[in-house]
């Protein structure tokens, strides 16, 4: 099996075992760079959705990127993309700031539809939702690479 089919097979895996259906994963890109703003995303995919182009954004070229940015907005059953402005990222560091952009994503997903499980790319959220925070999950998730995708372009 290809690492891309692993993304898909990590998100189903999860809601088999749990009896799930709606995934949120989360990333965001920006974090590395001195200067602007940090993008946030947050995407819910259909659960039997397949892409086995989507990836670690850092892994596609930026022409790839695009291409899935646009896909994934279409398939989405739910995203939002957050920028988080310098001037907040000064005030309240860079890790608060990612967390405060993530937990928007997730105000902004819930107006439309409620996850039943969340996803992160090695990061905590508050919220009473069961969460999985993994290091590289924009290489384990399919939701969380969907979402580095969302938003490294927006960035």
């Amino acid at each position: 099996m290809i690492e891309n089919n692993n993304l898909f097979q990590y998100d189903h895996d999860i809601r088999e075992k749990n009896h799930l259906t709606l995934i949120a994963g989360f990333d965001e890109a920006g974090r590395g760079p001195l200067a602007g703003p940090v993008s946030t995303a947050c995407v819910v995919l259909p659960p039997d959705y397949q892409n086995a182009l989507i990836n670690d954004s850092k892994k596609l070229t930026d022409r790839e990127r695009r291409k899935l940015f646009k896909e994934i907005k279409e398939v989405a059953l739910a995203y939002h993309v957050e920028l988080v402005p310098v001037e907040v990222i000064d005030t309240i560091n860079i890790l608060e700031a990612d967390r405060l952009g993530m937990e928007t994503c997730l105000r902004k997903v819930m107006e439309k539809l409620t996850p039943e499980f969340l996803i992160t790319d090695y990061m905590n959220l508050h919220t009473d939702l069961p969460l999985l925070s993994i290091p590289k999950g924009d290489a384990t998730s399919l939701s969380v690479a969907a979402a580095s995708i969302l938003a490294k372009v927006t960035r």
